[in-house]
């Protein structure tokens, strides 16, 4: 059952991120807490980090769901 519960909070936790992400019109001037947002959810990862970050500032919002999706 904690799995379960694990999985559940964690999808809460995506669809907060890909929310965000979809409300914003342009990530440019939110790419570093877009970055923050991802990352904490998976875990410290300076690679990842910085992809998002350069997606982010691209304005590559369906790549960036694709990520989150893929968590």
């Amino acid at each position: 059952r904690t799995e379960r519960l694990a999985s559940v909070r964690g999808w809460a936790e995506q669809k907060t991120v890909i929310d965000y992400i979809e409300s914003k019109e342009d990530l440019k001037p939110v790419a570093f807490v877009v970055a923050k947002q991802i990352t904490d959810i998976m875990g410290e990862d300076k690679v990842l980090f910085k992809r998002i970050v350069l997606l982010a500032q691209e304005n590559k919002k369906d790549e960036i769901i694709q990520i989150v999706n893929d968590m």
